[in-house]
C-alpha cells in the first residue's frame, strides 16, 4: 500500500511493504525512479508488526 501523507509539508508519503528484511527494502527502493532521479529528500525505513486488523491477519 502506499499513498501521499495529507497535508504534509514538504510533501510527503507512506510506502508499507513486506520483505524478509530492512537491507531489502533499502535496495529495492535504491532503484525505485524518484530516487534515482535525485527527487527523494530523506527516507526512513522502520520495520512493523501489525497486531490487528488485515495486515495481522496476512503476516501470520
Amino acid at each position: 500500500a502506499s499513498g501521499p501523507l495529507v497535508g504534509s509539508q514538504p510533501p510527503s508519503a507512506l510506502l508499507l511493504m513486506r520483505a524478509d528484511s530492512s537491507d531489502a527494502i533499502e535496495a529495492l527502493l535504491d532503484d525505485d525512479p524518484f530516487h534515482t532521479a535525485g527527487l527523494i529528500a530523506e527516507r526512513r525505513v522502520d520495520e512493523w508488526n501489525p497486531v490487528i486488523g488485515i495486515f495481522a491477519e496476512q503476516a501470520g
